[in-house]
């Protein structure tokens, strides 16, 4: 799914297939894409991210939404990623999509920062999340 969109995207800036092809190539042969046998829900961040960027090009308001609200569920710091990527929206004017990739963004960080994390690290028995603690 991700080699697809990385592949619709390369075209969508009007590369050549060579290009293209590389592009894939070097993302699907990455360490990072491959899985050894085990679920990580992280690994579908890249997916959704290209896509939330493939339906944004394409001014495809409803898709979008929806990617960004998948991509927001992987994990925490998909959060700076949506952030990111609304800026540029901002910067190039789009500011329906950028409006609602930031709202979403930072209400997935508040409820991660002040209602799961505190919850998971109460019920753990930790003083502070471990993330906290590792830095």
């Amino acid at each position: 799914g991700t080699v697809l969109g990385i592949w619709f995207l390369a075209k969508t800036y009007k590369l050549n297939d060579f290009y293209a092809f590389l592009i894939t190539i070097s993302f699907a042969s990455s360490p990072l894409a491959g899985v050894d046998c085990t679920f990580l829900p992280e690994l579908f961040t890249p997916l959704f991210l290209v896509w939330m960027i493939i339906f944004y090009r394409k001014k495809l308001f409803l898709p979008f939404i929806l990617m960004v609200v998948f991509a927001l569920s992987t994990k925490e710091d998909a959060v700076l990623f949506v952030f990111g990527f609304s800026l540029v929206m901002l910067y190039r004017g789009d500011f329906k999509f950028a409006l609602v990739a930031v709202l979403l963004s930072g209400l997935m960080f508040c409820i991660n920062i002040f209602w799961v994390q505190p919850y998971f690290v109460h019920k753990s028995g930790m003083i502070t999340p471990t993330t906290m603690q590792f830095w």
